[in-house]
């Protein structure tokens, strides 16, 4: 039974796909295991007797804290490769398009635009992100290729003003 809810949880929470459960928030993860470690008991102790049973249950309780160790570490790398997706995807279709060589006519030309487009993408992310590993992927983002945006631009203001003096 046990086992059974905490397969569930993370597929339901995916719309019941069971290769590629989605991340849980960790309190919802904790409260499937609490409420499936509550049915697993219940059924035991209504059919448990003698002397052996609370030797049992501790079993039931050690095995469980182990698949909910092992079900976490799981569910953070699920999480974390979810964020990654997530900022590749908002990066790709917002900030990619105006900066890199193969920027168009709308690229960057401030600092004021990229940092509004970077806080758009961060408030977008937020809200669709989902697990634990949620907040500590934003700042590894915003290092990287946020970061590469604006060393982009800055590069190239620095590409215009040489060739100015080159043609003076």
């Amino acid at each position: 039974a046990l086992d059974d809810k905490a397969a569930a949880a993370p597929a339901a929470a995916n719309g019941g796909a069971d290769d590629a459960p989605a991340a849980l928030e960790l309190a919802k993860l904790f409260a499937v295991h609490m409420d499936a470690l509550r049915a697993a008991l219940a059924v035991f102790n209504a059919r448990a007797g003698g002397d052996d049973a609370k030797k049992y249950e501790d079993t039931i309780r050690e095995r469980t804290s182990e698949k909910l160790r092992v079900w976490i570490e799981n569910n953070h790398a699920r999480s974390r490769a979810a964020c990654g997706e997530k900022l590749a995807a908002l990066h790709e279709g917002s900030l990619a398009k105006r900066s890199g060589k193969d920027a168009a006519s709308g690229a960057y030309t401030d600092v004021a635009s990229i940092r509004f487009d970077v806080k758009t993408l961060a408030t977008q992310y937020l809200v669709r992100a989902p697990g634990p590993a949620r907040d500590a992927a934003l700042p590894e983002y915003l290092q990287g290729p946020a970061a590469d945006t604006y060393v982009w631009l800055f590069s190239r203001s620095e590409d215009e003003h040489e060739a100015k003096l080159g043609e003076m």
